[in-house]
Order: structure tokens, then C-alpha cells, then sequence
């Protein structure tokens, strides 16, 4: 039997929630709590042991106040938004809580018109 070892990303991804919470003074327990989680999942996140699905990595994220790219590794900033204007950035929290696929759609050409000009 050949035991699975984490790989780089999931090594920084542990360790990068860990770090957030930890900095934030948050429990597991209110971590999980706010993302809809069991204390184990998060716990499980944090040792690299699971990964969360989409979904549940925005809210982390939100959770967090960080980038979900960031905690993922892909990169080194922590905002979110970066350079985007701060009016701009309400339009993007919307558009990640839609769920309806034709008003995502729409909102998304609505935000992507704003962008072009």
C-alpha cells in the first residue's frame, strides 16, 4: 500500500488558511461555522488533507479576506481585487452570488461593458 503525499500546492494551500486564520483570531470552529462546514473539513483543509469545491473556497476566501487565488498559490497577492477601482468591486462580489446562469450571464456582459469603456 502506497500512501498519497501532499503535493506543493495543497502544502501551500494548508498552510496558507492556517496562516490567514490564525492572523484573523478565528477558531476552527467559527471558520467553519461561517462557511457552512464541519470543524473536521476545515481541519482537514488545513493539514492538506481535502481540498473544498468551488463554492466553498469563495466563501473560505470571504471567510478569510483573501484572495481565493492566494490561498490556492497561484498567487502571491492577498486582495482580491488588486488594482480594480473600488466602485467596480461590489459588481464582482455580485456576480460570484448569482446563481441563476441567465442573470450571471447577463451581469457578466453588464460588468464586462463597464471594463471595455
Amino acid at each position: 500500500m502506497s500512501l498519497n503525499k501532499p503535493n506543493h500546492t495543497d502544502v501551500i494551500f494548508a498552510e496558507r488558511i492556517r496562516e490567514k486564520r490564525v492572523a484573523l483570531g478565528l477558531t476552527l470552529r467559527e471558520v467553519s461555522e461561517s462557511i457552512g462546514k464541519t470543524l473536521n473539513a476545515v481541519s482537514f483543509y488545513e493539514r492538506g488533507d481535502r481540498q473544498p469545491r468551488l463554492a466553498d473556497l469563495v466563501t473560505l476566501s470571504e471567510t478569510l479576506r483573501c484572495d481565493p487565488s492566494w490561498l490556492l498559490g497561484v498567487t502571491d497577492s492577498e486582495d482580491p481585487y488588486g488594482d480594480i477601482p473600488s466602485w467596480f468591486r461590489p459588481l464582482i462580489k455580485k456576480l460570484a452570488r448569482v446563481k441563476n446562469r441567465d442573470d450571471r450571464a447577463a451581469l457578466k456582459k453588464f460588468i464586462n461593458m463597464l471594463a471595455d469603456g
